[in-house]
């Protein structure tokens, strides 16, 4: 996907408060306003949080783009193992990879996040503007080699008996509908 700067977040951090854990509805000191540099990446994120549970809230999307659907639970280990907290992040919309290719004594995280359009809404009518149902679509995207490629099963949009439809939310790239079947008359 495409590197999104400009995005804003806050860091919140699990506290204990009478024998129970939370995530603090205040930001950490110092992490309130957090945005995304020119390469995408969330200043102060980095080696010098010590362990804890934390919870990344995005507060300002990017333009154009959805805001994440939910708040990114994550935890650093005593070792300094970083995990996502099941089920308490966005689903498909985050991802956590562990690299230590460059330097086998020291692990890289590297946490993704993924920004989608807002859902499109598809409308077929006629020169009048009646709808004009009994269209199928093929959804196709840009490659990064600048081809065209059918997206396949979720690439076949049916409006055989409907006239409009409201597609998904897709991530950051180049689209194009292609009509396969055209509406009788």
């Amino acid at each position: 996907g495409q590197v999104l700067s400009g995005v804003t977040f806050a860091l919140h951090k699990q506290k204990t408060v009478g024998g129970h854990a939370g995530i603090d509805v205040d930001p950490e000191s110092g992490y309130e306003s957090l945005t995304t540099n020119t390469d995408g990446i969330v200043p102060k994120l980095d080696d010098t949080l010590p362990p804890g549970t934390y919870e990344l809230q995005e507060t300002v999307p990017p333009s154009g783009y959805q805001a994440l659907s939910g708040n990114v639970r994550f935890t650093i280990s005593e070792t300094g193992m970083i995990s996502l907290d099941e089920g308490y992040y966005p689903e498909g919309e985050v991802e956590l990879e562990a690299d230590a290719t460059t330097d086998p004594s020291k692990i890289t995280y590297t946490m993704s996040i993924i920004n989608r359009c807002p859902p499109m809404a598809l409308k077929k009518e006629d020169n009048a503007g009646h709808p004009l149902p009994g269209a199928i679509f093929k959804l196709m995207s840009l490659n990064s080699g600048n081809v065209w490629v059918d997206m396949g099963v979720d690439g076949s949009i049916d409006m055989s008996s409907i006239s409009e439809i409201v597609l998904p939310s897709f991530t950051n790239g180049r689209y194009r509908l292609q009509e396969e079947i055209a509406p009788e008359g």
